[in-house]
């Protein structure tokens, strides 16, 4: 089970699901949404934290005062990324090695930590820099 962290619009939903990527599929058509976020808008997946209901409704109490409809937050997204990396075994989809976080998804239980000590890389490659584009870092 996961504590998501997902974008539409300017705003972050904070939620709970056993699979953060499928409910990526469905978190703009179900619930309350902010007014200006149509049904069925893109969302970005930002990332998770392993977690039941009882941690999502304590990341609502911290927000509580940026609420915007239902589970919707006006919260700037670094600051998602600061919580969801704060957690040892919080899976960041944008500053992560995509390898890393398919892993953690199939093995929520790893820490980032293991996952290095196993050879998997975590840092996210910065593609522009790389010499698939003709740059080298």
């Amino acid at each position: 089970m996961a504590v998501y962290f997902a974008q539409a619009g300017g705003y972050i939903k904070i939620g709970y699901a056993r699979d953060p990527f499928g409910r990526m599929t469905t978190v703009t058509r179900n619930g309350t949404r902010p007014d200006d976020v149509p049904f069925d808008a893109e969302a970005s997946l930002l990332g998770w934290v392993p977690g039941d209901r009882k941690r999502e409704a304590e990341f609502h109490r911290q927000f509580v005062d940026r609420r915007v409809a239902g589970e919707w937050f006006d919260v700037d997204p670094e600051v998602a990324h600061d919580l969801i990396w704060a957690d040892p075994r919080g899976a960041d989809v944008q500053r992560m090695s995509a390898w890393a976080v398919m892993t953690m998804h199939r093995q929520p239980e790893l820490t980032r930590d293991d996952l290095e000590a196993t050879g998997v890389p975590i840092a996210a490659v910065d593609l522009a820099r790389t010499h698939l584009f003709g740059r080298s870092s």
